[in-house]
């Protein structure tokens, strides 16, 4: 979500600053400090504003995507201390080179140590949605909801504040809380503004806010899918499950989640549809291997096994009849179907271990 939109210029502050040393030199009103050794105090106004102006120089290179470069004056200040006019704003923006050049572990010390106290303004958001992201990351889960509550109450721009929703439903999910992630997700969609075409075009992940919110709602309908067991019914040799309906559930499931998939991220091109299309793969192959389990767990019980061959063999066929219609579409489109038609494939890998009893 950190991107040059959110991003709110220095230039103006800059700009005063700038006026500010001028208004120095005009009155030769030279800046003191007091030597180590308690001496004769030592003139520094020049020495600030050479620091001054590197510090500009750094902001530039920042703005201008040269992190590297930026970094190393970043870094140059960062040990200059106190002497730096603009010492306390060297943390951020050090800590913001090391997050867009993927350094996560540095990134997270500099931008914490910024936020130290009660920090708010536009630089304050934008470290802690980078914090949050780097969390969302390398899934710190915990993490992330300690300080998506407590950035919440604070001011937010509209964005920042769906984005901060969408990474809080995101831990949520990830943490098995599926009622509070789909709550949270419902806050989310609130904030979030244009149109889901138009906002799918960015090529930056973190931008198209609506491509997150559609994969998220793809999460949680898979999650669905997968949450539901064949029931139980009592019987003279046990209980026998009801295979059939459970398959049958299932499988419309999942070619809901299918043509959810297509509508909201693939077809509209979104950054976020190579990980939709990951997660209904692994949905479907979760299915897969509960009917394998399944089968196992009825070797002994000949015809609760042909029950489930039966149901299998039914709704696998339509599965692929979804997933060959699908990709019909999308290659009308121009798009690929490569992560389609391998699950296709496997799912004939699956038919086929199943065609008979073990």
């Amino acid at each position: 979500m950190i991107s040059p939109r959110f991003w709110r210029s220095p230039i103006t502050w800059l700009k005063a600053a700038a006026l500010g040393w001028a208004c120095l030199g005009l009155f030769a009103c030279a800046t003191e400090r007091t030597a180590p050794d308690g001496s004769t105090p030592v003139l520094t106004d020049a020495r600030a504003r050479a620091l001054a102006d590197k510090f500009q120089w750094a902001v530039q290179d920042y703005e201008a995507g040269k992190y590297t470069e930026a970094a190393d004056k970043f870094r140059s200040l960062s040990a200059a201390g106190a002497e730096n006019p603009e010492f306390d704003l060297v943390p951020f923006y050090l800590g913001m080179c090391y997050y867009q050049a993927g350094q996560y572990a540095p990134a997270t010390d500099r931008l914490r140590y910024f936020l130290r106290g009660e920090r708010n303004g536009e630089m304050a958001q934008d470290a802690r949605l980078a914090l949050l992201t780097i969390y969302e990351r390398e899934q710190r889960w915990d993490e992330l909801l300690g300080l998506a509550a407590e950035t919440d109450p604070l001011p937010l721009f509209q964005d920042n504040r769906a984005f901060l929703k969408l990474l809080w439903a995101r831990a949520l999910e990830a943490k098995g809380e599926r009622k509070g992630a789909a709550k949270v997700l419902g806050e989310a969609e609130q904030y979030l503004a244009g149109d889901p075409s138009a906002a799918a075009r960015s090529p930056d992940p973190d931008r198209d806010l609506w491509g997150r919110f559609h994969y998220l709602k793809l999460l949680l309908r898979l999650n669905e899918c997968a949450s539901s067991e064949p029931r139980a019914v009592g019987g003279k040799k046990g209980s026998q499950r009801l295979y059939p309906a459970w398959a049958d559930a299932s499988v419309d499931c999942l070619r809901g989640s299918l043509t959810f998939l297509e509508k909201e991220l693939l077809l509209r091109d979104s950054t976020w549809g190579k990980a939709g299309t990951l997660a209904f793969v692994k949905g479907t192959e979760n299915f897969g291997d509960r009917l394998k389990s399944y089968f196992a767990q009825e070797k002994s019980r000949l015809v609760q096994q042909r029950i489930l061959q039966g149901a299998s063999r039914t709704n696998l066929y339509r599965l692929q009849s979804a997933l060959d219609e699908s990709a019909s579409r999308l290659r009308s489109q121009g798009l690929s179907t490569n992560s389609l038609d391998a699950l296709r494939k496997r799912i004939d890998l699956l038919l086929l271990s199943l065609s008979s009893p073990a």
